[in-house]
């Protein structure tokens, strides 16, 4: 596919529906409560401050959903695909239930599941059938991985760039988005680490293994490394293969 191929059918397919607006608009809402729960006053109840917090919120986890939708749509048409992203009620309550339980402590942000459908008229001459397994982890993955990467340019600009950032809202998008990536990666149908879990086992034992482990060396260690998550992401595996894998096989 021509870049002058691809971008025709992103200006036709990346739009989102109206039903899809309407999911989006009230998981940013509802995800954006969460992540301001413990955010209304410091030693007492402040509306003005919680509503301060909670509109920077907004805008973190507004940008965080749409990174990630947009990479899987994009991903999507490139492969002759058009995405639609659901939105998961079970989760979004569940979220709910917990901030408020646990007075913040726990946050939960997992919402959506990406389903594909063919551009079957952008499909001529080459038979498949249908959307797989293999195509659905392709797509999904893509996700996470952009709200990494995103998380990553972001803390970027803000170390090595004059650029006047503010530290704090910086590090809420890059904790955002980590976590959000790290969440989605659970193997529970429909967020995105089960379309990559049913598809390869050992792939997600990598991919999760390594998103993972570059979320703990950064809380724990406070180091910035893709190499050493890749190799964290390598460990993982090869457990994976030797504990279970290999006799799940057999």
């Amino acid at each position: 596919m021509s870049w002058r191929n691809y971008w025709d059918k992103v200006t036709r397919y990346f739009a989102f529906s109206n039903e899809e607006i309407s999911a989006f608009v009230i998981t940013v809402l509802v995800f954006a409560f969460i992540d301001s729960f413990d955010q209304w006053g410091y030693e007492r109840f402040d509306v003005l401050i919680g509503l301060k917090n909670y509109l920077i919120s907004l805008i973190i986890v507004g940008t965080a959903l749409f990174v990630h939708h947009a990479a899987q749509r994009l991903a999507a048409i490139r492969t002759g695909f058009r995405a639609e992203h659901k939105l998961w009620w079970h989760g979004l309550v569940l979220g709910l239930i917990l901030v408020v339980f646990t007075r913040g402590t726990v946050e939960l942000f997992v919402a959506s599941g990406v389903f594909i459908h063919m551009l079957a008229a952008h499909r001529l001459g080459v038979f498949r059938y249908g959307p797989n397994i293999d195509t659905y982890a392709m797509i999904a993955l893509w996700g996470p991985l952009a709200n990494i990467f995103f998380a990553t340019v972001v803390k970027t600009l803000e170390l090595w760039t004059p650029l006047p950032l503010n530290p704090e809202i910086v590090q809420a998008i890059f904790v955002f988005n980590l976590g959000f990536a790290a969440l989605n990666m659970l193997p529970i149908p429909p967020l995105d680490g089960s379309r990559v879990f049913f598809a390869s086992r050992l792939t997600y034992a990598f991919v999760a293994g390594t998103i993972i482990g570059y979320v703990a060396l950064i809380y724990f260690f406070n180091a910035y490394s893709y190499i050493f998550a890749l190799l964290i992401g390598g460990a993982v595996w090869l457990l994976f293969l030797i504990f279970f894998e290999s006799h799940w096989r057999k």
